[in-house]
């Protein structure tokens, strides 16, 4: 539909407001919405600081652009308080999204929205456009399961496997990557951890090498716009058990000596 997209980069504190701003200032132009993703976010596993989120409502309300927070992954946190949602702090018209894929069953394909009703109205017209709306029984089946009080005790189980697969996936990256100057970034949640190669090493070209080791992974420039993260990859931890993940680390660490 002509939309133009402007890439923002991400550090520890989530995504740079203040670079936004500067990258807009340069362009010239007049940014219609604003995306983010603010616990945990996909591919970095990073969460946006309160003051970012602030600074970011007022830079969107400077602009009267509207903020989609998508959310799929703000149930998974394992360490630390959990930070309020855009929505809930005001200050510029929010639309928050989610899913129940990352906490209930993936292959219902539901999801959740919270905005003004005409602009649920709106989304609801485009959905049936697309694709005839999603099926009413999986729409039940997740409504149902929330009713009869089964999500919270379900969030809560996860959030402890999750967990040990975490802990298990920063334990195998100290034990199985010292000394090779991989770098990787410590989430509180969510199933990423963000890997930083030597700048002269690809993560494509390490790739090739690695899935011949039986071990995969996506390469950062897969996320990028025009970044370079040529030299970064996204490694997760929510589909392998943790015994697959130590192994999966120490096959990465065979392809790497193998690249280099």
């Amino acid at each position: 539909h002509g939309a133009r997209v402007l890439e923002v980069p991400v550090d520890a504190d989530g995504l740079d407001v203040a670079e936004a701003s500067r990258r807009i200032r340069k362009l010239g132009v007049r940014p219609r919405m604003f995306f983010v993703v603010p616990n945990f976010q996909n591919p970095t596993g990073e969460t946006l600081s309160l003051e970012r989120r602030e600074a970011l409502l007022a830079l969107a309300a400077s602009h009267e652009a509207v903020v989609v927070e998508d959310d799929p992954y703000g149930a998974l946190r394992f360490r630390g308080e959990d930070l309020p949602p855009l929505a809930a702090l005001g200050g510029a018209e929010v639309v928050s999204i989610g899913t129940f894929s990352k906490t209930f069953l993936p292959g219902l394909r539901v999801g959740w929205v919270i905005a003004d009703p005409d602009v649920i109205a709106r989304m609801s017209r485009a959905k049936q456009t697309m694709d005839s709306s999603t099926g009413t029984l999986a729409q039940r089946i997740v409504l149902e399961f929330h009713r009869r009080g089964g999500a919270e005790a379900h969030i809560g189980r996860l959030r402890q496997l999750y967990r040990e697969k975490q802990d298990r996936g920063r334990a195998a990256l100290a034990r199985e990557l010292a000394g090779t100057g991989i770098a990787w970034n410590d989430p509180k949640g969510g199933f990423y951890f963000w890997v930083r190669l030597p700048r002269h090493v690809s993560a494509r070209a390490l790739l090739d090498v690695a899935l011949q080791e039986g071990v995969a992974f996506v390469p950062g420039d897969a996320f990028a716009i025009d970044a370079d993260h040529r030299s970064a990859l996204r490694f997760s931890i929510s589909a392998p058990t943790p015994d697959r993940i130590d192994e999966g680390v120490r096959r990465l660490r065979r392809a790497f000596d193998r690249l280099a």
